[in-house]
């Protein structure tokens, strides 16, 4: 089972493995930039030292958004996304917000499925927002 911890800088490369799996979006800059933000808060999913996912949330205010989550492909289906989410839902709570807020790709059927078992509800939709593809914006409202 995976375990949860903060990132750090010697984690990046490990990170930028699984972003490539997934995204392609991130280089190394991007994220020592935004892990020497206050207002970006970064947590990996470890699995024998080995960075297997991560997340990334930001919280301004009473409202958190989830930038970014990703599991290396080769370490879904067991959890791990979950695993993260849950881990920064309750670290949102613990810090006041009052909701947090994500935007998902529309074809990206299993986050969306991750996202709603979670209690996120689709608020609107951002049309074209991924070259041809709308995003949804998702919300969940803390009680």
């Amino acid at each position: 089972m995976a375990y949860i911890e903060n990132v750090r800088m010697r984690d990046i490369p490990q990170m930028v493995v699984v972003q490539d799996a997934c995204f392609h979006e991130k280089t190394p800059q991007i994220f020592e930039k935004e892990l020497a933000s206050t207002a970006i808060k970064y947590w990996c999913a470890k699995e024998d030292d080995e960075v297997v996912g991560y997340i990334c949330i930001s919280i301004i205010e009473d409202e958190a958004e989830l930038h970014s989550i990703a599991v290396h492909p080769a370490h879904q289906n067991k959890g791990i996304g979950q695993q993260l989410l849950t881990h920064a839902l309750h670290f949102a709570q613990k810090n006041n917000a009052k909701k947090m807020f994500l935007e998902v790709c529309e074809d990206n059927v299993i986050a969306q499925r991750l996202y709603k078992a979670n209690g996120f509800l689709q608020k609107y939709t951002r049309k074209d927002y991924y070259g041809t593809k709308d995003a949804y914006i998702l919300e969940k409202t803390f009680v």
